[in-house]
Parts: C-alpha cells; structure tokens; sequence
C-alpha cells in the first residue's frame, strides 16, 4: 500500500463498498494523514507487523484500528495509550 493505492481506491471507500483494509506498519507514518481521514470515515484500518511499543502506541487510535503483532500483547499497554 501507498498513497497511490488509496487514491486508486478512493471511489470505492467513497461509496462505503470498504469496510476494513490491511496496510504494512512501514506504511504508516507516509500515509498518516489519509488514514487518519478513512478511519474518521468508519474504515477499519489494521497494519502488519509490528513489535514496537512505542511504533504502535503512536499510530494506535489515531490513523490505525489494530496492529498484527508477534510478541506484544494487551498487558503490554497502558490504559491511557490504548483510550
């Protein structure tokens, strides 16, 4: 995913036919502000892979829905970087 894939798929998260994507972590911080915007529109937004705590804690809630990760569970987060 890029922001040319976005804006490939823009007429279809438009008409509401996108109810959840999957993106790479990597992705994330060059397309922030276009994520941030899909998720204000209800879209479900979960990025693969990730095991950095402080990576997650920043894009969680914000532009991201969820993360796949391999080693970090809920007890790894604090009340107030999951609200």
């Amino acid at each position: 995913w890029d922001k040319d894939s976005l804006r490939e798929y823009s007429p279809l998260f438009s008409l509401g036919r996108i109810a959840m994507i999957t993106v790479p972590a990597q992705a994330l911080p060059e397309m922030e502000q276009e994520l941030a915007a899909l998720r204000r529109q209800g879209v479900c937004i979960l990025a693969f892979s990730s095991n950095d705590h402080d990576f997650m804690g920043k894009y969680l809630n914000n532009c991201v829905s969820g993360f796949y990760t391999d080693n970090l569970g809920p007890a790894s987060f604090s009340e107030t970087k999951t609200q």
